[in-house]
């Protein structure tokens, strides 16, 4: 038998409920608390950042964590993506660092090098990060012995917090069983809670990739060579003769960062980076994926279609107006068949073009024109679709079905916040 809503608060006569507290069952604010809170958990914990710079303030670092916390929120497919790429950056290092012999390389030692955890201090010149291929690079011809660090003394300088993983693990628990149980239950499900719980499905995804990566950590290991910038580019040869973009070792890891491609008169979501000194004095956060097989793209774009998928879950759901139901419905079509254009678009390139499986996931043909209409559009409209989505949940609040406010009891002995 359902619980019932209480009559006072939410007449019999009412077919939808507004913002009014609904004694012994949820009201609206409960509904937004249990959402928010859940994602604003399961974000913080999934942000692994990379080692900000020696002279980033407390108020620097905030902001800079403040906007890519938005974004997971906005744009979680973003995150993903990223993440990703360094997973599978992270599994080269570990590959080619054992193809040198040093089998004691890990995974932790990879993220720790790709998130700016190694600084180098070269022969006469000013230190700068350097990223786990260059890392390869330096230590294969003989300019840098493999750093001692132990993947215990790396945990040892992560900040991660069991305590709040726990939590965030209990809520998020929750908050999907919740779905699942009302669904049963035939009692309706809020726009907000689905759109929570698919995000919260590729932010875990993320957080999967990331799981090797050391959390918050503040101080890099700095390496010194006795080896000047010079004789290493001069070593390098041909390879080394072009101008440096980030720091004079890009020609060991060329176009990592997928904002610095942008950075030309748009100056393209420059919101998200405010790394302006060359060479670089701490590793951008947006690193470029490059993928090594078929397997792991089709993993990210299976994660990426599932995300997208879920919201078709809220097809026939009662919104306040058949005009919102209609901008809902759109946007669930409008998105999936933009996520399948791109799809088919990378598959024909990947079978079809000798060059690009050595290419990063941003290249020339998705930032220059005319090429770069086959990735903008069908993005554009995606993300178009997603920010309407979000506005569709936000308004749906202002108006709910009667039953989405009687609560499932037994669900509240369950441990949650």
């Amino acid at each position: 038998m359902h619980p019932t809503l209480d009559d006072t608060t939410c007449p019999p006569t009412a077919a939808r409920c507004g913002w009014g507290p609904q004694q012994n069952d949820r009201d609206i604010m409960d509904i937004t608390w249990s959402c928010g809170s859940a994602l604003f958990i399961c974000l913080w914990v999934m942000l692994h950042l990379n080692i900000p710079a020696e002279d980033d303030g407390y108020w620097r670092i905030f902001w800079r964590k403040s906007r890519w916390l938005l974004l997971g929120l906005l744009a979680p497919e973003v995150l993903l993506l990223s993440a990703c790429g360094q997973w599978a950056s992270a599994q080269r290092s570990v590959r080619d660092m054992r193809a040198l012999g040093h089998n004691r390389w890990t995974m932790t030692h990879a993220f720790y090098s790709d998130s700016g955890g190694f600084v180098l201090k070269p022969l006469g010149s000013f230190p700068f990060p350097i990223t786990a291929k260059q890392l390869h690079y330096l230590v294969e011809e003989g300019h840098l012995e493999t750093p001692g660090i132990s993947k215990r003394e790396i945990s040892d300088k992560s900040n991660a917090d069991i305590f709040t993983k726990t939590i965030a693990a209990l809520q998020l628990g929750w908050l999907v069983l919740q779905c699942v149980v009302r669904a049963i239950l035939d009692l309706p499900v809020t726009p907000l809670e689905l759109s929570t719980v698919a995000i919260i499905s590729c932010t875990a995804s993320t957080y999967f990739f990331w799981l090797h990566k050391p959390f918050d950590v503040e101080l890099p290991t700095v390496l010194e060579t006795h080896v000047s910038i010079a004789n290493i580019l001069l070593r390098a040869g041909d390879a080394a003769a072009s101008p440096f973009r980030d720091t004079p070792l890009d020609f060991a890891d060329p176009q990592v960062h997928t904002l610095s491609l942008f950075r030309g008169d748009s100056r393209l979501f420059s919101w998200l980076t405010s790394t302006k000194r060359r060479p670089l004095n701490r590793i951008p956060n947006d690193r470029n994926p490059q993928f090594d097989s078929f397997l792991q793209r089709l993993l990210l774009a299976f994660i990426t279609a599932t995300f997208s998928t879920l919201h078709f879950c809220g097809w026939n759901f009662d919104f306040p107006s058949t005009a919102e139901q209609i901008i809902w419905r759109t946007c669930c079509v409008v998105a999936e068949v933009s996520l399948g254009v791109h799809g088919v678009h990378e598959m024909y390139q990947y079978f079809f073009d000798p060059g690009y499986r050595q290419r990063p996931y941003i290249h020339d043909d998705k930032v220059n024109w005319p090429g770069n209409m086959l990735f903008l559009i069908p993005a554009g409209l995606y993300f178009m679709s997603r920010i309407a989505l979000l506005l569709a949940v936000c308004s749906s609040m202002r108006s709910l079905p009667r039953g989405a406010f009687i609560n499932v009891q037994w669900t509240a002995s369950i441990p949650h916040i």
